[in-house]
């Protein structure tokens, strides 16, 4: 709870953001393709004159971008081999501190028999492996503990085998071969401690047995929703040996970012453009255990008097827009006052002190603000309040891309199958078709489930007034309708999106094969109309004013008072979040869940 009163603080710019969904549909991806360049755009002329850069050389820089993103996106195959290297690496570091020890004990110096050099070498090994080794020892372990304890176990059974069988050896042997019966024993240990770990110690279906024998019922989650908050937290949990149910009240997962293959192989985003972006290479490196990437930089082209020019505005707008010897007296100005590759809110070059710029200010805000935030919110910028308006940037810069985060990619196999992999444990149980608030009622401070008492944690990811009746009222969403259209073309328009700020009914248009998929004989586009949240309607957009806010806060108030309740997501928290805030919110959660008593 103390999560979402945080995030009121904070209220983003809706007005050109990209929708981050939650909610619907399934099926398999096929799109195997890799992410080509076709996403480079021409930022001139009319629709009819549309140019795909992907003939058109990247720059160096670009080019030196796209090779660390390569990096990134390595062969899993690949990378596990790599991640093998480097534990067997740790693995004989062990090794190599028993052979040393032992040496010292027992062959070198004579100090000791062989039975307890033997044990005192092999104890400093296993001390090594569980304390500065440990990082990398344990590292593929979902629950360190079990991990540690399980091994602990094997040792208990090696150690007295070993030491009394090496003994009877040595005991038979030349005093000189006692290294020689040491190493036969440091075999065994390799040997037979790989299969523990492979079938034991990191195998999913026996440590969720053994935690299932220790816990009973009482690590039990309830998760309302399977949307990419709902799947995080529950995988997490799952991991940690809790027992997850998810209940999901469409017949599919995912979420808003479900997406399918048509019937000419490209994969529909049906909710409208879903785009991974980060700089948390944490949440980067979770969410790559359960997909593949390709490459993908997003970029965006607002359609502006018969011209497509980048969006956020930055200097290649102004420049396509403003006549040369106009746009070279703007650009002196910025550089010399903001600096090069920098962001300036428009309301402050609104307020500028030269005439030029404050008519510069009003030129963008009209033409890329305004007529859009009136289309997707129904009310003028102005409404949404100054400390809103000062994050709206034009970017002095010639920088194209949306955004300029680490990480940028696309799933390959597409999001859906990214969410089904999620869900892909023994102990997380899915429920579709269901309506959870049929079962899950809150009565007296407590979690009603099915009319019993529930004594687990609820992770309640839906709308947060559904979940106790509306009784403040409902609360205030935009929502949006979408027109398909399949064109006979490879390429409809010179950008995977581009918003429509001044002209046509619909904010913008997305075209999906830009998205996953090298250029094919047809394309799919899709048309977003925003509108007012109706009762049969999806909510997307909490309404980013106070007195909703204001509204929400009764319902977070007393969703505070439910004992093993825990809010979480868009609707649940009634905030706006890209992709990467809504998977890093449902991991911490997940934590604090673990760390509760």
């Amino acid at each position: 709870m103390n999560e979402c009163l945080r995030r009121l603080q904070y209220i983003p710019y809706y007005g050109i953001m990209i929708p981050m969904k939650k909610q619907k549909n399934v099926t398999a991806i096929e799109c195997e393709a890799e992410q080509t360049t076709q996403q480079k755009t021409e930022v001139s002329g009319t629709q009819g004159q549309q140019q795909s850069k992907s003939d058109v050389p990247m720059t160096e820089q670009q080019t030196e971008r796209w090779a660390k993103s390569s990096e990134k996106v390595q062969n899993p195959k690949l990378k596990q081999f790599i991640q093998i290297l480097i534990f067997t690496g740790f693995s004989i570091s062990a090794g190599v501190i028993q052979i040393v020890s032992f040496g010292i004990l027992y062959d070198w110096t004579k100090w000791l028999p062989w039975w307890p050099a033997y044990l005192i070498s092999l104890v400093l090994s296993v001390v090594w492996n569980f304390t500065f080794n440990r990082k990398f020892t344990f590292r593929a372990a979902n629950n360190v503990p079990l991990a540690m304890g399980l091994v602990v176990v094997y040792y208990c059974m090696f150690t007295p085998i070993s030491v009394f069988g090496g003994d009877e050896i040595a005991a038979m042997l030349s005093e000189n071969l006692g290294m020689l019966v040491t190493f036969i024993m440091m075999l065994i240990n390799f040997v037979t401690e790989f299969i523990w770990d492979k079938f034991i110690v990191f195998n999913e279906k026996v440590t969720g047995r053994i935690e299932a024998l220790f816990h009973g019922g009482k690590k039990s989650v309830y998760v309302v929703g399977a949307g990419i908050s709902g799947l995080t937290a529950a995988r997490v949990l799952a991991e940690a040996g809790y027992r997850v149910t998810v209940t999901e009240k469409r017949d599919t997962v995912g979420g808003n970012v479900y997406d399918y293959t048509d019937e000419n192989g490209i994969i529909v985003q049906k909710y409208g453009p879903h785009i991974f972006h980060t700089n948390d290479k944490e949440v980067y490196e979770f969410l790559s255990r359960f997909t593949e990437w390709n490459l993908y930089e997003h970029r965006v082209l607002g359609y502006i008097g018969g011209k497509y020019v980048p969006v956020p505005f930055n200097l290649t707008s102004l420049f396509e827009l403003y006549p040369k010897d106009k746009a070279e007296k703007l650009k002196a100005i910025l550089i010399q006052e903001i600096g090069l590759d920098k962001k300036v809110p428009i309301l402050q070059l609104k307020e500028h002190p030269e005439k030029i710029v404050r008519e510069f200010a009003q030129f963008v805000y009209e033409n890329v603000f305004y007529t859009y935030t009136m289309k997707q919110w129904g009310f003028p910028p102005e409404e949404l309040g100054a400390t809103v308006m000062n994050r709206v940037p034009v970017y002095i810069s010639y920088e194209d891309r949306y955004f300029t985060d680490e990480y940028q990619f696309q799933p390959k196999e597409g999001y859906t199958k990214l969410a089904e992999n999620l869900l892909s444990h023994r102990n997380i149980k899915l429920v579709t078709g269901k309506d959870a608030l049929e079962s899950l009622k809150i009565e007296n401070g407590g979690i009603l489930l099915d009319g019993k008492k529930f004594r687990g944690k609820v992770i309640f990811t839906g709308a947060i007034d559904d979940l106790f009746a509306r009784k403040y009222g409902a609360l205030s969403y935009r929502s949006l309708d979408f027109v398909f259209e399949t064109h006979d073309t490879a390429s409809y328009q010179p950008a995977a999106v581009v918003n429509y700020t001044t002209s046509e009914k619909f904010t913008r248009i997305s075209e999906f094969t830009k998205f996953c998929c090298p250029p094919q004989e047809k394309t799919v586009i899709v048309k977003e109309y925003s509108k007012a949240c109706g009762e049969e309607d999806i909510p997307y957009y909490p309404i980013p004013k106070q007195e909703c806010l204001a509204d929400y806060e009764k319902y977070l108030l007393d969703a505070q008072q439910v004992k093993n309740l825990y809010l979480l997501g868009r609707l649940a928290c009634y905030r706006y979040m890209n992709m990467d805030v809504a998977v890093k919110s449902a991991m911490e959660l997940a934590e604090q869940i673990k760390n509760s008593k």
